[in-house]
């Protein structure tokens, strides 16, 4: 199809191309441009379809072995309780054959195994990769989609018996150097500076490794509105080609010494990116300024947004499912608003001394890239820093002034005192960054969490904020127009979604390993009744119940562990009563107590939910309850879930269950 219309488009503008003027004149100009930019998406849609793995028919995940030769593609990462490795499959057995195959996975490994690969080494396993899994939980993180978007699709956990480190070594050693320097790197950084929390910020900004940062370090810097320091973007790369400048501006003096900087400089710009390890950030910035350099390398300098496109269209060739990176997007969005409304702002008010210019300067820039990107960030994030501008003058200064000393301290860290010096310097930018975020994430009111918009919504927003600028810009009623009527809009979607959040009465049984939540939503509160284990972890609140909540318009959880009641809210012991609907809540202790009871008559329930491993068999079950439904959660285990879907089977009992559909969301 997209080959057809490909000819389709070409056909029509080679036709226009070559038609006389008198057939398509002046006034059809528009079709010109409709018709290249279809040819465009096109090859868009193209090369999009030859970078999927999947429509590459030597894909692993389409024969039938079960023994497998691969490479590591990336340093591993250690987890808590495994290592976590990217491989590539190069080969495989299937007949008693060995046969070339294609396709990336990703594989665990115990860490009691003591594991010791590095990049670039080859291992053989056996075993049955899958698929990533969805989520089982709404507007929970897709962590399947993620990986297709990096052309992962399959994961196996291999046991210690099922794998054996090959001799052979299969890495290119340009990224096997910059690997190996990043540790070096790294190394220098934990030896000079002991303290965790700074030395793991450190790396962040130099190197971009956040593996060592903590989460309540995270948690500041996003609350603040600072996170984007953390990542290494277009302020980091361009302070390396600030310092290249300085150190190797005397080659410019030099007779065709401009033949050998600007090569030196592109070489060391795209080694610091691999270093880095090619986010999409730095891939942007690093494409821009290579555009840069060779125009003054030429003797000609570009326009800054005419680079922007032209690096963009470049990377999205090499990947188009860069589009897809959250940092990709907001770098984009940052740069492209800095450029076209920094220069109108600042003028905007012209500061009488250099300190204030300075101030001013921070002040704008991080206006017109917070306007610019701030739907993104509500889209993805969830939330709003309110002190923002406070943050960013405060922390940007203190992070640019620790690279500059991070990369003084790679350099002469062995020199004594001045390495020691260095150090000191390095560390209270870091401690007052960290310190900073921190500060501000404590002041009430710094960020608004819970701000929910579908893609749609985000979208709409965008379009309200060009028509907004170009009104401010032309001053066009038309654009005026058009604008309030899109935020009359906006603002009606909004009311509309307030008005159904107070209208709601839901039953979530979610889906969690070995653990069990249910959330009963009223209106915007929910009565989350979960076991002790889930309700001090934060963290998995966060990444499995939170986001729906507030898809939903629940700020905060109100947890239920005793008798309780509120509004339509009513439980005591297993029984609940929500919204007239009859629910009971079955661990192992009460299903102890029904099968030591009798009853006459079933009891009327319209929902039962077995939890906490409910030792109990469904026509026991029956005889004391008349229920609609069962719902049995991930809390029970494996051997008894499976035997309740064997006795369900087999009486045709109407029941869910979480670990195979995900979790039972239903309107009451």
């Amino acid at each position: 199809m997209v080959v057809g219309c490909f000819i389709v488009f070409f056909s029509v503008f080679i036709f226009i191309l070559f038609a006389k003027k008198k057939l398509i004149g002046f006034s059809y100009r528009w079709l010109h441009g409709s018709i290249i930019s279809g040819l465009f998406f096109m090859i868009g849609c193209w090369v999009t379809w030859l970078n999927g793995d999947l429509n590459n028919n030597l894909h692993f995940s389409y024969s039938n072995g079960n023994v497998y030769c691969a490479k590591i593609d990336e340093p591993p990462i250690q987890g808590v309780k495994t290592v976590k490795v990217i491989a590539t499959v190069y080969a495989m057995q299937e007949g008693g054959h060995l046969l070339k195959c294609t396709g990336r996975l990703v594989t665990y490994f115990s860490k009691s195994d003591e594991v010791n690969f590095v990049y670039g080494d080859c291992f053989i396993f056996s075993g049955h990769p899958q698929k990533i899994p969805v989520p089982a939980n709404p507007e929970e993180f897709n962590f399947a989609r993620y990986m297709a978007f990096h052309n992962i699709y399959h994961q196996i956990y291999i046991k210690k018996n099922n794998y054996q480190k090959l001799s052979v070594r299969k890495s290119n050693p340009v990224y096997q150097y910059a690997f190996e320097l990043r540790e070096f790197v790294i190394g220098i950084l934990k030896e000079t500076i002991h303290d965790k929390n700074i030395y793991s910020v450190a790396s962040a900004l130099l190197v971009g490794f956040e593996g060592d940062i903590e989460s309540p370090i995270l948690n500041a810097y996003a609350s603040s509105g600072t996170l984007h320091v953390l990542s290494v973007s277009g302020m980091h790369v361009a302070i390396i080609c600030k310092v290249l400048e300085w150190l190797l501006m005397f080659l410019l003096k030099l007779k065709r010494g401009k033949h050998i900087y600007f090569p030196v400089v592109l070489i060391i710009l795209w080694f610091y990116a691999l270093l880095t390890g090619l986010s999409p950030s730095v891939l942007r910035a690093t494409m821009m300024l290579s555009f840069v350099i060779a125009g003054k390398w030429s003797g000609r300098n570009s326009g800054i947004l005419n680079t922007l496109s032209v690096s963009t269209f470049f990377l999205l060739i090499y990947n188009p499912y860069l589009i897809t990176e959250v940092g990709f997007q907001l770098s984009l969005m940052a740069v492209a608003s800095i450029v076209l409304l920094h220069p109108l702002l600042f003028r905007l008010w012209e500061p009488p001394t250099k300190l204030l210019i300075a101030i001013w300067s921070i002040v704008s820039v991080s206006l017109c890239a917070q306007l610019i990107t701030f739907p993104i960030s509500l889209f993805y994030f969830h939330q709003f820093p309110n002190l923002f501008l406070i943050s960013n003058l405060l922390i940007i200064p203190a992070t640019t002034a620790a690279i500059y000393s991070c990369i003084a301290l790679v350099l002469f860290w062995k020199i004594p005192f001045v390495g020691f010096a260095i150090s000191r310097f390095c560390y209270f930018c870091i401690w007052f960054s960290n310190e900073t975020a921190e500060e501000i994430n404590r002041i009430p009111f710094a960020v608004i969490n819970g701000i929910s918009i579908s893609a749609q919504e985000t979208l709409l927003l965008y379009l309200i904020l060009a028509l907004g600028i170009t009104y401010l810009i032309q001053k066009r009623w038309v654009h005026l127009t058009f604008f309030l009527t899109l935020l009359i809009c906006f603002l009606v979607f909004q009311l509309v979604e307030n008005i159904s959040f107070n209208k709601q009465h839901l039953l979530a049984v979610y889906s969690l390993k070995k653990h069990s939540a249910i959330g009963f939503i009223e209106q915007r509160n929910c009565y989350l009744l979960t076991d002790t284990a889930i309700r001090n972890d934060k963290g998995a609140i966060q990444f499995h119940l939170q986001q729906h909540l507030w898809k939903v318009g629940v700020k905060e959880p109100i947890f239920i562990s005793e008798n309780y009641k509120q509004g339509l809210f009513f439980k005591k012991g297993p029984f609940i009563l929500f919204d007239d609907r009859k629910i009971i809540v079955i661990d192992s202790s009460y299903a102890c107590k029904l099968k030591k009871s009798r009853q006459l008559l079933p009891i009327k329930i319209d929902i039962v939910v077995l939890i906490g491993n409910a030792t109990i068999r469904l026509d026991q079950l029956m005889e004391h309850f008349n229920c609609k439904k069962i719902i049995v959660d991930e809390s029970n285990n494996y051997f008894r879930i499976r035997q309740w879907k064997k006795q369900a089977a087999s009486k045709a009992i109407d029941v869910y269950f979480t670990d195979e559909k995900g979790a039972f969301v239903v309107d009451i």
